[in-house]
């Protein structure tokens, strides 16, 4: 099992950004000692590839739905990202591009 990110994490904040799925989810067994799922993104202004953690709900639940419609897989996918305001628990804005 991985223990590292494939990529820098992408710190997401108020400010929409829009990412390409690199890849489908995998997990990351992390310093607390537990799995992490995580996904491989590239922006599409920048072309940096980063890795973003998808265990939020906001998160998650979006991907699950946009995944079904694409007959079960997310890479490839566009989607802009951001967060609902700049509280440290504030929910993740996941739309599809």
């Amino acid at each position: 099992m991985l223990q590292d990110l494939n990529y820098d994490r992408l710190l997401i904040d108020t400010n929409p950004v829009k990412l390409r799925v690199l890849s489908e989810v995998y997990l990351v067994y992390t310093s607390r000692r537990v799995y992490a799922p995580a996904i491989d993104v590239q922006n599409i202004k920048s072309k940096i590839k980063s890795s973003v953690w998808v265990s939020a709900s906001s998160i998650a639940t979006r991907l699950e739905e946009i995944r079904e419609i694409n007959q079960g897989g997310i890479v490839g996918i566009e989607f802009w990202l951001e967060k609902d305001s700049d509280d440290k628990f504030a929910k993740y804005i996941l739309t599809e591009a």
